[in-house]
């Protein structure tokens, strides 16, 4: 069960078209409230949801090689205290490499994660499992109710392969909304390229077009011809299906986009735009870059298929609450 890193994305590069782009799990966050949080709290608690699941992960894999069977659904009640805690260094004596590459030893906020684990288990019983005490540094109990936290000072559970304690709603749904816009964008360019494609083929034995000049580093989308959602569907309505033409945006904003249909072959020809969860844009200039995943008000820029501002590492925001995690350094042969 050795890992196998995936390439990391690169930092800008044209947007891919080739299907969806993302699959958003069950995510998990806690916050009070959510949206009051900065973005560098809310890397603490993914990096805390992502170390659990991560080493909880691994114990799992570690089980289900000695079983090679799947855990029993979790309890409604876990209490911890039936398995001994283990020291972060014996752990990495029976874990790394083979589950996992390293054990964490602190938690965000520089408290000690705690593990527990029954290096003698043999298919009965409990195995163990890893907790943070949150950004409080204060274990709850030993006794847990399976459930999700509200607040980020509430513990995180990760016992016998399954997330007892996980970052809860509030959060996810500022996640679910940042994935749903790169999402959304990709759907859109996909309906483009339909329609760019039809209407290409009457014109494909005729004398090829002058060759479009390649996109710069800045783009400036007062240059580009602005169109409302209903009138840029009643224009691709007849070609392609356009239900990637949405009004409104995931965070409840109006999208901007902008088409120029005639003629098709010259720039700038598309864009679109989301200013992000504050609903304000930046400006109309953009320089091709990218910004962190966790900055929800910041926009998310794609003109003539290239990505021009975009969040970097947004694969963080992916499998927080999984058997494995979107950080490559967790990923291993064992899943599918």
């Amino acid at each position: 069960m050795k890992p196998n890193p995936t390439p990391p994305r690169p930092p800008v590069s044209p947007l891919r078209t080739g299907g969806a782009v993302l699959l958003v799990g069950a995510l998990g966050l806690a916050a009070a409230p959510a949206s009051a949080l900065e973005p560098a709290e809310l890397r603490q608690l993914y990096q805390a949801q992502g170390d659990v699941s991560a080493v909880g992960g691994a114990m799992f894999g570690w089980s289900f090689d000695l079983s090679d069977d799947l855990p029993p659904a979790p309890p409604a009640t876990v209490d911890v205290s039936t398995v001994p805690v283990i020291s972060r260094a014996a752990l990495e004596a029976i874990l790394v490499p083979d589950y996992i590459d390293e054990i964490p030893d602190l938690d965000p906020w520089g408290n000690p994660y705690e593990y527990r684990f029954d290096p003698s288990w043999s298919g009965s019983g409990s195995y163990g499992g890893v907790r943070s005490a949150g950004s409080d540094g204060v274990f709850e109990g030993t006794v847990y109710d399976l459930g999700e936290t509200l607040e980020p000072s509430e513990d995180l559970l990760r016992w016998d392969g399954d997330s007892v304690r996980q970052l809860g709603a509030p959060f996810r749904s500022l996640t679910e909304a940042h994935l749903r816009v790169l999402q959304q964008i990709t759907i859109f360019h996909e309906t483009i390229i339909g329609w760019l494609w039809i209407q290409w083929l009457p014109q494909a034995l005729a004398p090829a077009p002058a060759p479009a000049p390649l996109p710069g580093t800045v783009v400036d989308l007062s240059l580009y011809e602005q169109i409302s959602a209903a009138e840029l569907r009643a224009v691709l309505a007849p070609f392609v299906f356009v239900s990637g033409v949405p009004d409104l945006d995931p965070w409840g904003h109006p999208w901007d986009y902008y088409f120029d249909p005639d003629p098709p072959f010259e720039v700038p020809l598309v864009a679109i735009r989301t200013r992000g969860r504050d609903g304000v844009a930046e400006g109309d200039v953009y320089t091709m870059g990218t910004f962190p995943a966790l900055d929800f008000g910041r926009d998310v820029v794609v003109a003539d298929l290239v990505e021009f501002q975009y969040p970097a590492g947004w694969e963080e925001l992916i499998f927080v609450d999984d058997f494995e995690r979107g950080d490559a350094r967790f990923w291993s042969e064992w899943s599918p």
